[in-house]
């Protein structure tokens, strides 16, 4: 577990200190990003084959036919899988035929798009806070669900266009491209159109998040036959029928790998008591109580199979932005109680991290012959 505690503590130093510099040298600025990609990238690239469960289940031999395609059209063609992680495995063999290479990419990709949100969102919550709450909640996984965690950055940033720029337009056009990173990321973004679509209405709005509700229960009850529509679009789509087998009666547990079903519950008190305390943080309000609604749907998916459950990576993920913003912003507490709350955040998001260490994927102990460790 050290070598992640000492990359996380590290990365968000030299993000704070980014930060700092941004407005100041943009030389210095260029040098302390590029190192908070790459050094989270490096230690993912170090480590051993047995790091995480799904190396062994499809990334191993996805680099290993990428090394022996003649070229990425027939690689693609010979693949089951999406689009862009295979471009991203192709890239990799054609630089080395190291496997670490194709790790080292994969972390890249998910640091990247996860740094360019935090840099375009930097006024809206402190760029180190909110890379620390993502690395604690998602770096280890990252090492396991290596294709959702890619989709998942990228959709993140694709989110920063709604979040800050209320434009809708541009993340369709993201989220189309998050498709072909993996399927349910284009999925999880219908959510956020529908959230946003309703947030910018001037009329009906409480009858479209009624309306939204309302659905996330009914695709709760739904979930095996709209999975079976799903199928029927044939090609790729037909693998997704695994994702609503039963799990199995009460041995069923929410998943805990993104955030816990109580914490989902004590921010939809939270965001219900300031829509109605503060004026000036109704629309963050308001989105926070919508994704919370969802992830707590994704969550209880988790009683047909864990699978499904995953789908909460996408909907956990704006909450790097909107919790510091939210517990900074308001003007109920004063600035001491402000301190007060962004500890007990980062202290929160740390209980979450060390009770998730037994649910990522074999990605804990850390281990690197490159290392010696």
């Amino acid at each position: 577990m050290l070598p992640y505690i000492i990359v996380i503590i590290l990365t968000t130093i030299l993000t704070y200190f980014a930060q700092k510099t941004i407005n100041k040298s943009k030389i210095l600025f260029v040098f302390i990003s590029i190192l908070i990609i790459i050094i989270p990238s490096l230690l993912a690239g170090f480590r051993n084959k047995t790091n995480g469960i799904d190396i062994l289940v499809y990334e191993k031999y996805l680099f290993s036919d990428a090394q022996q395609a003649t070229s990425f059209i027939d690689y693609y063609i010979s693949e089951d899988s999406d689009l862009l992680f295979l471009a991203i495995n192709y890239i990799a063999s054609c630089l080395s035929d190291k496997f670490g290479m194709a790790l080292f990419l994969i972390e890249f990709c998910c640091m990247l798009f996860t740094y360019l949100a935090i840099v375009k969102m930097r006024k809206y919550a402190p760029m180190w806070l909110s890379i620390l709450i993502y690395l604690l909640c998602y770096y280890n996984l990252s090492f396991n669900l290596m294709r959702q965690m890619v989709a998942t950055s990228f959709l993140l940033y694709a989110f920063t266009f709604l979040l800050k720029d209320n434009n809708i337009k541009k993340f369709i056009i993201l989220s189309i491209i998050s498709f072909f990173f993996h399927k349910t990321a284009f999925l999880a973004s219908l959510f956020f159109i529908y959230i946003f679509w309703a947030l910018n209405s001037t009329q009906n709005r409480k009858t479209k998040t009624i309306v939204y509700v309302l659905g996330c229960f009914s695709i709760l009850i739904l979930f095996q036959i709209l999975l079976s529509m799903l199928a029927n679009l044939g090609g790729r789509f037909e693998s997704y029928v695994a994702y609503g087998g039963m799990a199995g009666g009460n041995d069923w547990k929410p998943t805990i790998f993104t955030i816990l079903v109580l914490g989902d519950m004590i921010l939809l008190v939270l965001s219900y008591f300031l829509h109605y305390k503060e004026n000036k943080l109704r629309r963050e309000n308001y989105i926070l109580f919508m994704i919370v609604i969802t992830d707590l749907m994704s969550q209880f998916l988790g009683k047909y199979t864990s699978f499904a459950s995953r789908m909460s990576c996408y909907f956990c993920i704006p909450y790097i932005f909107l919790l510091p913003y939210i517990f900074q912003k308001n003007n109920i507490i004063n600035k001491q109680t402000k301190f007060v709350f962004i500890s007990l955040l980062v202290v929160s998001f740390m209980i979450i991290w060390m009770r998730m260490v037994n649910s990522t994927g074999n990605t804990i102990p850390y281990s690197s012959n490159i290392l010696g460790i």
